[in-house]
C-alpha cells in the first residue's frame, strides 16, 4: 500500500508497461521464484550453468536478481558486447580483478595499489597464468574477510566472444586462453563457478573450431544447461495487474489470463500487449474487458510495429541467420494449420517434413523449439503426441510473412 501510494504521488505518468530494458529493481522483477532459488543453489554448489533462451525473455534480468540473492559471495558481472577487439582478453581479466580488487579489505589495498594491472595490449596467452594467481590470491582475501566462496562470474551475451569460421587464429587464441583460464579457477582452483547467458548453447556443444592449428573449446560440454521457463497463468497476471496498480490503474484478471495465453508466457511480450492495450483505454481506471477475439489480436498485431519489429529481429532473423531450416519449417506449419489451437499430431509433422528433413534433424528442431517456449510438446485423449504453438501472436506474424505460394504449400502440408 505504501509503494502504491508512492507511485501515485510521484510517478503517476510513467509506464511501466513499456519499459524493454532488462528489469533491475526487484519491485518490478515477477515469477520465476523456484527457479531463481535453484540457480542460486547450484552455482553455491560450484556448479557452471549457461544459461539460454529467446533474446527479451528475461536473461538479463534474471542475472540481475542472482548477483543481488548471491551479494554474500563476491559477484563479477561483465556485459561482453563490449569486447569485439582481437585482443579483448587483456581488458576482460582487468575488469574480472578490477571488480574482485574493489571488494577487498582497505589493508589489501593499502598494500597491492597496483594489483590489477597488465602491459598494455599484451595477447591472454601471454597473461593467463599471471590471470589466475592473482583471482587466486583475491579469493583468499574474500573468504577471509568473511565472504562466501566461491567467486560467481557471470559472463551476459557469451556469442559476443564465441569464434565463428570467418574469425582469425588469433581471436579463437583469445577465447581458449580467457575460457582456459576461468575454467583452471572452476575446476582446479575452486575458486570461483560461472554463469553465462546466451540465445543459442554454442559455447557448450562446439568441441572443434574450424581454425587449423587451435586447441579446441576448453569450456565444451562444460556447464549445465538452462532453458529460461515461460510464466505460468498466475504468474502472468500477477505481474500485470500489479504493475498495472503501481501505475493507478486496473486491468481485470480475466483479462491478464488472456493476455498470458496470446503472450505464451513471455513475460516481455505479455507487457507490452497490455501496454497497447492500456493506451487504448478510455480514463484511468482501466477496468479492460477487450474483445479479445482471434480479429482483435490480428487487428493489434498489424497496428503495433514494436511487437511484430521484436517477432522480425529477436526470433525469425535469428533462425534465418543460423540456417535453423528445421525449426523454420516447423514454425511456418503450424503457423498455417487450420486448428485452433494451432497444433499437429506428431505423425502428422512427420510425415509432413520427411522428404525435406531428417528424423534427427527434426527432433533437434523440436527440443529447442519447446525449450525456449515457442511450442509445447501434449497428448490429446487418445494419447497421440500433438505440438501446439504457444505464442500465438508470431504465428499470426509468421503467418502475414507468407507469400500465396508458400502458403497454399504449408497449407497442403
Amino acid at each position: 500500500p505504501t509503494l502504491v501510494q508512492y507511485v501515485k504521488r510521484y510517478v503517476q505518468s510513467a509506464n511501466f508497461f513499456s519499459d524493454r530494458n532488462s528489469i533491475s529493481d526487484r519491485v518490478f522483477f515477477f515469477g520465476r521464484t523456484m527457479f531463481l532459488h535453484q540457480l542460486s543453489q547450484e552455482l553455491s554448489r560450484y556448479e557452471n550453468i549457461g544459461l539460454f533462451g529467446l533474446r527479451k525473455s528475461g536473461k538479463t534480468s534474471i542475472l540481475n536478481q542472482i548477483g543481488f540473492m548471491l551479494r554474500e559471495h563476491p559477484v563479477v558481472r561483465i556485459d561482453l558486447q563490449q569486447y569485439s577487439s582481437k585482443r579483448y582478453g587483456n581488458k576482460l581479466f582487468k575488469n574480472i580483478i578490477s571488480q574482485l580488487y574493489y571488494l577487498t579489505d582497505r589493508k589489501f589495498k593499502q598494500e597491492n595499489p597496483e594489483f590489477f594491472s597488465f602491459g598494455p595490449d599484451i595477447p591472454a596467452t601471454e597473461i593467463t597464468s599471471d590471470f589466475v594467481e592473482k583471482v587466486s590470491v583475491l579469493a583468499e582475501n574474500l573468504e577471509a574477510s568473511g565472504m562466501n566462496s566461491p567467486i560467481i562470474c557471470i559472463l551476459d551475451e557469451i556469442e559476443r566472444i564465441l569464434p565463428s569460421a570467418s574469425d582469425s587464429l588469433e581471436r579463437v587464441k583469445e577465447y581458449n586462453s580467457c575460457m582456459g583460464a576461468l575454467r583452471v579457477l572452476s575446476q582446479q582452483r575452486k575458486n570461483l563457478v560461472l554463469l553465462v547467458a546466451d540465445v543459442h548453447p554454442d559455447c557448450n556443444r562446439i568441441n572443434q573450431w574450424s581454425q587449423n592449428g587451435v586447441d579446441s573449446n576448453p569450456v565444451f560440454n562444460f556447464f549445465k544447461e538452462v532453458f529460461i521457463p515461460s510464466f505460468e497463468a498466475e504468474e502472468t497476471a500477477d505481474m500485470l495487474t500489479t504493475i498495472a496498480k503501481l501505475m493507478g490503474i486496473g486491468i481485470s484478471r480475466e483479462l491478464a489470463v488472456e493476455i498470458h495465453n496470446e503472450s505464451g508466457g513471455h513475460p516481455f511480450v505479455s507487457r507490452q500487449i497490455a501496454n497497447i492495450i492500456v493506451q487504448n483505454s478510455n480514463g484511468d481506471t482501466c477496468e479492460v474487458h477487450t474483445p479479445v477475439t482471434d480479429k482483435y489480436w490480428e487487428d493489434m498485431l498489424l497496428e503495433y510495429e514494436k511487437l511484430a519489429n521484436y517477432f522480425e529481429e529477436s526470433v525469425w532473423k535469428d533462425l534465418k541467420k543460423r540456417d535453423f531450416h528445421a525449426a523454420i519449417l516447423i514454425l511456418k506449419i503450424l503457423a498455417t494449420t487450420n486448428s485452433i489451437p494451432l497444433e499437429i499430431k506428431s505423425s502428422q509433422l512427420l510425415t509432413a517434413i520427411k522428404s525435406n528433413l531428417s528424423q534427427m534433424e527434426l527432433r533437434k528442431a523440436i527440443t529447442w523449439l519447446i525449450r525456449v517456449g515457442l511450442i509445447q510438446k501434449k497428448r490429446n485423449d487418445t494419447q497421440e503426441t500433438l505440438y501446439r504453438a504457444l505464442l500465438p501472436h508470431i504465428f499470426r506474424w509468421i503467418r502475414m510473412q507468407l507469400d500465396d505460394e508458400e502458403l497454399k504449400r504449408c497449407l497442403l502440408i
